[in-house]
């Protein structure tokens, strides 16, 4: 199942920025309201994972992760307000990975969510993720 967006890029939010709060706070409504109406009817599958592919109106390098905030504010609307998943927890929601795709539309970002099942368990033999990967300990 595939969910997708162009949002103009105004109404992006960028960890970068530096914005008075009532202009987040706006740009979060904006993006939570979007989130919900594309979802709206959907029911994910419990659990799922999420794959979000970015496309951005130019070639300019960018850190991917600063633009958290807006893949947040989507899919809590499509979570929390359309009621798509009980929960956007560990338990129901695996990800968002992030991903960049070739897409140029002046002026817009694309975000294209991939809902998936497959392939996917919480962690290896019940260890902690990550932390062998490390050579760390789960003991003291």
């Amino acid at each position: 199942m595939k969910v997708d967006f162009t949002i103009p890029m105004r109404d992006v939010i960028n960890a970068n920025q530096r914005e008075h709060f009532h202009v987040r706070a706006k740009k979060t409504k904006t993006l939570r309201q979007l989130g919900k109406k594309s979802a709206e009817g959907l029911v994910f599958p419990d659990p799922c994972r999420i794959i979000a592919y970015f496309g951005f109106p130019d070639k300019r390098r960018r850190d991917l992760h600063n633009y958290f905030g807006t893949l947040k504010a989507l899919i809590d609307g499509i979570v929390t307000d359309a009621k798509a998943l009980p929960d956007d927890s560990w338990d129901h929601l695996i990800g968002p990975d992030l991903r960049v795709i070739d897409y140029k539309e002046k002026g817009h970002l694309y975000i294209c969510l991939e809902i998936m099942t497959e392939g996917y368990s919480h962690s290896p033999s019940g260890s902690t993720p990550g932390l062998l990967s490390l050579g760390l300990s789960t003991t003291a």
